[in-house]
């Protein structure tokens, strides 16, 4: 069953790479989308502080959202290291739409949460 699955994996690139050297050698008209995205703005550490407090977040609670560690979190708001590209377009979609990413996270947690719930206990924890 997973021959299969990697043969068609393997014809579909292969389609695609004919296509896209036929569309190369002008042989082949492809549908082409451009897009032009612009980068994320630079935030100081007055403005990551003020996005975290406005949607009532704790350093701790942002990083978690952001996937970094608190220190980092902490050295952005005081300007000691600026944020990445990813970091930025992240707390950029995070101040802009903060319920949707909030729910992702919840949802995150919530599985942890039920996962713990239902694991086998330990030995040790069993005689406890």
């Amino acid at each position: 069953m997973v021959w299969r699955s990697t043969w068609r994996l393997f014809e579909i690139l292969k389609t695609g790479l004919e296509e896209g050297i036929a569309h190369e050698r002008d042989e082949r008209n492809l549908r082409v989308t451009e897009l032009c995205i612009e980068d994320p703005p630079a935030y100081s550490g007055e403005q990551v502080q003020a996005v975290r407090r406005r949607l009532k977040l704790s350093q701790a609670l942002l990083a978690n959202v952001l996937a970094v560690s608190v220190r980092t979190v902490q050295a952005w708001e005081q300007d000691r290291h600026i944020m990445l590209l990813q970091a930025a377009r992240l707390l950029q979609i995070v101040k802009r739409v903060p319920e949707t990413v909030m729910a992702l996270v919840a949802n995150k947690a919530n599985r942890a949460k039920t996962r713990e719930k239902h694991a086998p206990r330990s030995a040790k924890a069993r005689r406890v």
